[in-house]
């Protein structure tokens, strides 16, 4: 399932800024992108700065489960 997948490139990019190493959001990016497609709705803004990007995938992550 396409937002298992978001969940563990989200948790990838969690890793990498506590282990110190530059964070990349190719594959998190290229999963949302594909959720947009299945979803035929524009869930997420791939053009986004990072900062931008990554409170979007968290807000929509934790409005899933209220």
């Amino acid at each position: 399932m396409i937002i298992e997948e978001i969940l563990d490139a989200r948790d990838e990019c969690v890793m990498m800024k506590i282990t110190g190493e530059k964070v990349r959001f190719n594959r998190l990016r290229s999963l949302c992108k594909k959720y947009n497609e299945h979803e035929d709705e524009k869930i997420f803004d791939i053009s986004a700065d990072d900062s931008a990007f990554w409170r979007q995938v968290n807000q929509y992550l934790t409005d899933l489960v209220k």
